[in-house]
C-alpha cells in the first residue's frame, strides 16, 4: 500500500460503562484500541524519532467493517429484514 509506514496487528473493543464519556442516551462509550508495529530501516528512521521525540502522535487509520447493525432491531442494516433508516430517532434510539 502506497504510503504505508506501519502495520496494524491487533485492535481491542474498549469499554466505558460508567464514567468518563457516554454515547447516546446514556449507553456505554466504547473505542477502538490498537497496537501497531513499523520496521525499523533507513526509510523509518525519521518517522520513529519523531515518534519518540512526540512529535508524530495522531495516526490516520483506515478500516472496515464484516456488518453494520441496525441499533434498533439488530438486524443487517442493509439487509431486507431491517426497515429503519441509518441516522432516523425510533423512540429513543438511533
Amino acid at each position: 500500500m502506497k504510503g504505508q509506514t506501519a502495520r496494524i496487528f491487533r485492535t481491542e473493543l474498549a469499554e466505558d460503562p460508567g464514567g468518563g464519556r457516554a454515547g447516546l442516551e446514556g449507553e456505554s462509550y466504547c473505542r477502538l484500541k490498537g497496537w501497531a508495529y513499523i520496521l525499523r530501516t533507513d526509510e523509518t528512521r525519521d518517522v520513529i524519532a519523531q515518534i519518540n521525540g512526540g512529535i508524530l502522535r495522531e495516526v490516520s487509520v483506515g478500516c472496515s467493517c464484516g456488518k453494520r447493525i441496525c441499533s434498533v432491531c439488530v438486524k443487517d442494516l442493509y439487509s431486507p429484514e431491517c426497515s429503519h433508516h441509518k441516522g432516523a430517532e425510533y423512540g429513543w434510539k438511533i
